[in-house]
């Protein structure tokens, strides 16, 4: 489990690094695949969408069932009530999903998909995200030990995931200030302590 979180933080301050952390959490907790998405609010901007184990017409598709995969939870109430500290299992929040939804008889049944576990990672008025995991047929039913394993990573997916939003404030704001200095007349160096220049604006 240590080794898990400490890829987690990694991702944390790199984010290419997800789909590493994303594929090994998978494994250990014998998954199909996974899908990590995070979008910032109120913009909707895609932070990360990172994927594992997913053939990528999957990845081309699943826009098309994007409203089944919020139906198979029971609707997006449901969903946006579920707790943020403790894993969702679509077979036990939503059992009728699996014979009812059309995302479940078109595209997961097909390929031995039968059940889901999902995590949050962030929904306030800044971002939403969550961390949903796959689970084959040819696996045992989603119990105790997968259940109890997600607890302890879900604080720090979250954490590693207000990171990452922070980061992505962060080079936005610094591309806006750097954007500005840009159109001044007069020329403006950015320079660290010992004088290295880290931007120059054209007038420089």
């Amino acid at each position: 489990m240590s080794e898990l979180i400490g890829l987690i933080y990694d991702a944390a301050i790199d984010p290419p690094r997800w789909s590493v952390a994303i594929e090994e959490i998978r494994i250990a907790l014998d998954f199909e695949n996974a899908a990590l998405n995070l979008q910032a609010l109120p913009s909707g901007e895609v932070l990360l969408n990172v994927t594992s184990n997913m053939p990528q017409d999957y990845v081309e598709r699943i826009a098309d069932y994007a409203v089944d995969i919020t139906d198979q939870w029971g609707g997006l109430a449901v969903l946006l009530a579920l707790p943020m500290d403790q894993p969702a299992v679509m077979s036990r929040v939503n059992p009728e999903a699996s014979t009812t939804n059309r995302y479940s008889l078109e595209w997961a049944r097909p390929r031995g998909l039968v059940d889901v576990m999902g995590l949050g990672l962030a929904r306030d008025e800044r971002g939403f995200g969550s961390l949903g995991l796959g689970r084959h047929q040819s696996a045992e039913p989603i119990g105790d030990y997968e259940i109890e394993a997600a607890r302890w990573l879900i604080p720090h997916l979250q954490r590693a995931a207000t990171i990452n939003r922070l980061l992505d404030i962060a080079a936005i704001a610094r591309s806006t200030f750097e954007s500005v200095l840009d159109t001044l007349t007069a020329p403006v160096f950015l320079t660290t302590a010992d004088l290295h220049v880290v931007h120059a604006n054209p007038a420089a």
